[in-house]
């Protein structure tokens, strides 16, 4: 049952009911016992129809994934789009379905997802790391270097993000930004291969 439908079922019989009140001549109290009750049904039976139907094509999904060797990934997205919605604090499943889309090819909706996930886990580095490689995919350098600025304050022992964040950094012409994590390399003892290299990339 859609939600027009229910408009049009709880309007028809709102005007039943005030035509059989208006024969019966109930007093007020009875009239508005007699309208909660009206509303309390049909909302529930919509509801129960809704939920019963969302459950049905969750389980037929599920079923399909358990049965196929090889997992369809539309298939998977759909799933935990509708596991999401009932659970979205289910934070594996938003790391699958947020690395599902983006591995599908399905760019615009995976944006979508890391935001999503990223409300509810803003401090997630798994998800960071991967919303950083993302932005960095579609040419976003500034949102690239934002995030992997935020994970460099969550986890700076990650020389890899690093590294990244300084290749970023050359990428946009922020040079004296890059420098500040060379330096910031040179303390953590990196190998001084690495190091000559990322320096040769801003003309030291």
């Amino acid at each position: 049952m859609n939600f027009w439908f229910f408009i049009f079922i709880v309007g028809f019989i709102t005007v039943f009911f005030s035509l059989y009140v208006n024969e019966r001549g109930l007093n007020f109290k009875k009239r508005i016992l007699f309208s909660v009750l009206i509303f309390s049904v049909t909302t529930l039976t919509y509801l129960t129809n809704s939920n019963l139907e969302v459950f049905s094509y969750k389980k037929k999904l599920e079923n399909d994934l358990y049965s196929e060797k090889k997992i369809n990934p539309e298939k998977l997205i759909l799933f935990l789009e509708i596991q999401l919605k009932e659970n979205p604090n289910d934070l594996e499943g938003w790391k699958i379905l947020t690395k599902t889309c983006f591995l599908s090819g399905y760019i615009q909706k995976a944006d979508i997802y890391y935001k999503r996930s990223l409300k509810f886990f803003p401090n997630n580095l798994d998800l960071l790391l991967e919303y950083a490689e993302l932005k960095s995919n579609v040419s976003q350098l500034s949102n690239a270097i934002s995030i992997r600025e935020k994970i460099k304050e969550l986890d700076n022992s990650n020389i890899k993000n690093v590294i990244s964040l300084i290749k970023l950094y050359v990428d946009v012409g922020k040079k004296n930004e890059a420098k500040d994590e060379i330096e910031f390399l040179k303390n953590k003892k990196i190998d001084k291969n690495i190091i000559n290299e990322l320096s040769s990339q801003i003309n030291f």
